[in-house]
């Protein structure tokens, strides 16, 4: 896959990595919530769960292809929280929903017969135990990480992070 893209950098594609109950979504939409310059266009912030497992490898190397073939800066990171804490969380009404899981027998399974992909190798990728974090603290310093990585979000003083697309 090539870039295609001619002009200024992308903002980049952010990977949020997690198990189910760790927040996720609530970080990524307080992200999109930080009212801060940042660059043009979109960025788009991807919520999931993937573990280290061949499937969930190979889905986390997609990401990366395609913040390559877009010609952005690609940002893994990785959430840790108590296990206790998220699978608390799971018992949460409004996850049902949304499609979300919310069997905490089958969750503690999963966290304890597979580990979440590690995404290290990448220059910009991060590491966040938010056990102790609010949902704004974590987006904030999840916010200032990608503001340190990504020139392109360092550079910027124009963009409305409202463009940015949460999935």
């Amino acid at each position: 896959m090539t870039t295609t893209h001619n002009g200024p950098r992308p903002l980049p594609i952010i990977h949020l990595n997690a198990f189910p109950g760790t927040g996720k979504l609530a970080i990524a939409k307080e992200l999109f919530l930080i009212n801060r310059a940042a660059t043009y266009a979109s960025a788009y912030i991807f919520t999931d769960f993937q573990s280290s497992n061949d499937l969930g490898s190979a889905t986390c190397e997609e990401y990366a292809a395609c913040a390559k073939a877009r010609g952005c800066d690609y940002i893994p990171i990785t959430l840790h929280r108590d296990e206790e804490l998220g699978l608390e969380r799971l018992n949460i009404s409004d996850r049902t929903p949304h499609g979300k899981l919310s069997n905490t027998e089958q969750e503690r399974g999963s966290r304890h017969n597979g580990e979440l992909y590690k995404i290290d190798e990448y220059d910009a990728s991060l590491s966040l135990d938010i056990t102790n974090l609010s949902v704004k603290e974590a987006a904030t310093k999840i916010f200032e990480h990608l503001v340190r990585v990504s020139p392109v979000l360092r550079a910027s003083q124009n963009v409305d992070v409202s463009d940015w697309m949460i999935f």
